[in-house]
């Protein structure tokens, strides 16, 4: 009562004795409540389990206070729910939400023994982006791009992607949000070749844990997209090499990843199917609203995208 009191504006509540205008309160105090849930400032298992603790108290004095069963009744569901996201927040690391960035990097150092690699890198990649990054070999794009895509650690700075701050997540942890958030397409396409195209594409899916007949259907529709549709059953070795990375597009696209992380896609290709790859990530994007970060030495490529950030010696120039 001394909460409501303190918190709900003059006017809200009467006067007399301890009883409340149950109906004002109970709706400021939700729309204060849901309005910090959904704040762009960063949400922490604290502040979550403190609502948690407040509604749940208020459910114990509803006879005291006046509250009514089906107030009471919304605001253990509502209580219970910022408990599970509180212990969520714990597990994973703290989050942001409405952040319109996908990519968030900080003062990101990386050195193999006494060589630094990376040497104090900061970008902000917003969502539907697609981005490419140039420089010459051995500037630190590589390592630059497997540090946002989880594959290796950071020595010191932070990672946030999709609003999630990976830099603390365990390896299991690291495992499960690269499986569901992140799509990579590398130089090689990596296709098993004892496999069909639909079988490769299919492979993230089934380790997702996705139903299996989703994931199949989620398959074919990729490859239908990108032009593989006659060639679903066809192993690697009778594939074309721009067909080899379009199955390999389609792979890092059957979560539905937020982000697709490509180094050196069109590497292997020919100039005129390198154009047609890095045009197809365009049209991904516009259909598909995923994130491009793409690692190239091809410069006239590089200048395709909307942005073009440029490596040297360890930093962003």
């Amino acid at each position: 009562r001394i909460f409501f009191r303190s918190a709900v504006p003059a006017g809200q509540h009467t006067a007399a004795g301890t009883s409340l205008n149950t109906e004002a309160s109970v709706a400021y105090i939700s729309r204060q409540l849901m309005s910090s849930y959904n704040s762009p400032s960063m949400l922490r298992a604290s502040r979550l389990k403190g609502m948690a603790v407040v509604l749940s108290a208020f459910s114990f004095i509803q006879h005291d206070s006046g509250f009514r069963t089906g107030e009471v009744s919304a605001m253990s569901n509502i209580a219970f729910s910022f408990y599970v996201s509180s212990y969520l927040c714990r597990i994973t690391g703290a989050t942001y939400a409405n952040s319109p960035h996908m990519i968030k990097a900080e003062d990101i150092h990386k050195s193999y023994g006494s060589l630094e690699v990376l040497k104090g890198i900061s970008l902000d990649i917003k969502k539907g982006e697609i981005v490419s990054i140039v420089g010459a070999s051995g500037a630190g794009k590589t390592t630059l791009l497997h540090i946002l895509g989880t594959l290796d650690r950071h020595d010191s700075g932070k990672v946030i992607i999709d609003g999630r701050d990976v830099s603390g997540l365990n390896d299991r942890q690291l495992s499960a949000f690269r499986n569901k958030h992140i799509g990579f397409v590398f130089q090689f396409h990596h296709l098993l070749p004892e496999f069909s195209a639909l079988e490769n594409v299919c492979i993230p899916g089934y380790i997702s844990g996705a139903p299996r007949k989703e994931v199949e259907k989620r398959a074919g529709e990729l490859l239908d997209l990108l032009g593989l549709s006659d060639r679903l059953e066809h192993k690697p070795s009778e594939l074309s090499g721009g067909e080899q990375q379009r199955v390999a597009v389609a792979r890092a696209l059957i979560n539905d990843p937020v982000v697709v992380l490509a180094d050196e896609p069109s590497g292997n290709l020919d100039s005129k199917t390198s154009e047609e790859l890095h045009r197809l990530f365009f049209t991904l994007r516009d259909r598909m609203s995923q994130t491009f970060v793409i690692v190239t030495h091809n410069e006239a490529l590089a200048g395709m995208a909307d942005r073009k950030l440029t490596i040297h010696d360890g930093v962003i120039l």
